[in-house]
């Protein structure tokens, strides 16, 4: 079947009691331009890859019509239009180009939380989808385990002996993955926020020597610099927008 046949199938409006907003905005964009136009460019190879992430993708928005449907009616009809305008198109781009099936579930978890926020704005949509597409399922399940370990008292050797246990973690990458999350500003180290208070001591020191009647104020440096990582403000709001984590 095509991806129009697939959408129909899957959105069979007819068989609803009730027309569903959310299967009327994927049978209109459909069947119309928006998703044909995307695959149609693409070689033959990615076309069959990219109608296959996209039948996931609705099934999964299936799934969870009722939730979508509550959400999307309680929004403000210059709000829904928008939503049908701008973010259908912007995720459904994403996941025609989607390489890992497994993520297709994350965006449609984005998808339905950008249908329950009426502040959300088009830059930071692109922000977070623009940054789970540069990660791998291996990416995120670190990103994950550092979140399920967010306390002071657990030791970065239990979530590394946690994510090796994983069959798609090998004892050599992560370190590699905890820096490209880190890079992402998905992650922080215990050596970042160590330099963010000898740069503040520094300036005081400073501060001190111009002004002698001040005071130096009481520094927290720790004489050891053992490398753990925690979760940085936009890595908490990354794992509640896709994967519905809540750290705080």
């Amino acid at each position: 079947m095509s991806i129009k046949e697939i959408a129909t199938d899957i959105f069979d409006v007819t068989a609803e009691p009730v027309v569903s907003i959310v299967s009327s905005i994927f049978i209109e964009g459909v069947i119309g331009s928006v998703v044909p136009g995307v695959v149609s460019a693409m070689m033959a190879y990615r076309y069959k890859r990219s109608e296959k992430m996209y039948e996931a993708f609705m099934r999964e928005v299936k799934d969870n019509q009722e939730a979508y449907d509550e959400r999307l009616s309680a929004l403000e009809e210059e709000r829904l239009q928008w939503f049908k305008d701008c973010v259908f198109p912007i995720v459904s781009d994403y996941v025609v180009s989607c390489n890992q099936e497994e993520k297709i579930k994350y965006l449609a978890t984005g998808f339905l939380n950008i249908a329950g926020d009426p502040n959300i704005e088009e830059n930071m949509i692109l922000t977070y989808y623009d940054t789970l597409d540069r990660l791998s399922i291996a990416d995120l399940l670190v990103l994950k385990r550092h979140s399920f370990f967010h306390k002071p008292d657990v030791d970065e050797e239990d979530i590394l002996k946690d994510l090796l246990s994983l069959d798609m973690i090998r004892s050599g990458a992560v370190d590699n993955i905890k820096s490209k999350l880190r890079s992402m500003s998905l992650l922080e180290s215990s050596a970042d926020k160590q330099l963010e208070v000898l740069i503040k001591t520094v300036e005081n020191i400073h501060e001190h020597l111009s002004n002698p009647k001040k005071k130096i104020k009481k520094s927290d440096i720790k004489t050891s610099f053992l490398n753990k990582y925690s979760l940085t403000k936009f890595g908490k709001r990354f794992l509640r927008f896709f994967c519905k984590i809540d750290t705080d």
